[in-house]
């Protein structure tokens, strides 16, 4: 081999292995990224899970809330039907008491 021939050849090795170098800081550079990306990922993750916790305990006391107001609107349905009960006997009461006043001020005036 002639030493013109050798340069050459040395010339493409050093060329290559340049390449090979700067393949391999850029595979480098890749899996860094690749796991900062899965490290972002998992937070990602858990903090969808805390969210879905969240909103299934958002949702309980929703729940909790809906039946305790269902349970105040029956209870109020309940007083409303007993005070009408008392306002009906009230004024049955009221008609009662005025008709024995009539009936007294007749026997009053026969004595």
């Amino acid at each position: 081999m002639q030493f013109t021939q050798y340069l050459t050849v040395f010339k493409w090795q050093k060329l290559i292995f340049a390449i090979l170098l700067a393949l391999a800081c850029q595979i480098s550079l890749a899996a860094k990224k690749i796991d900062a990306a899965k490290e972002d990922l998992g937070e990602l993750k858990q903090k969808i899970e805390s969210l879905k916790q969240e909103l299934e305990q958002n949702q309980a006391q929703h729940k909790d809330a809906t039946d305790a107001l269902k349970e105040s609107e029956t209870a109020i349905s309940q007083a409303n039907q007993k005070l009408r009960k008392i306002a009906l006997q009230h004024q049955q009461n009221q008609s009662k008491l005025q008709s024995l006043k009539k009936q007294s001020l007749g026997m009053n005036e026969q004595i």
